[in-house]
């Protein structure tokens, strides 16, 4: 039995996970994402708001904060441009 440790049970369901997905598919995975990093450093050189956020379906590159705080409404004009992401969903945990 565990020593009632949530994180112990998370961490063995990650490693469970990370065994279903081939090797040469996680490298990618990583391999793009680090080159999206890099990507988002050049652009913060000279937008230093730009940032992401997943809707839905879509990765949205934004020049600014995704919502106005205060009335809690996207703000659609900070949209700079979006791609449809398969097999992705919005959320936080």
């Amino acid at each position: 039995m565990s020593n009632g440790s949530c994180h112990d049970d998370v961490e063995t369901r990650m490693v469970n996970a990370k065994h279903r997905i081939r090797p040469e598919h996680l490298k990618r995975f990583r391999k793009a994402c680090n080159e999206l990093n890099a990507v988002m450093r050049r652009i913060q050189e000279y937008e230093p708001e730009a940032r992401y956020y997943l809707q839905e379906d879509s990765m949205l590159l934004m020049v600014g904060p995704s919502h106005d705080d205060e009335r809690e409404q996207p703000l659609l004009e900070n949209e700079a441009d979006g791609v449809v992401l398969i097999g992705s969903s919005g959320g936080a945990w």
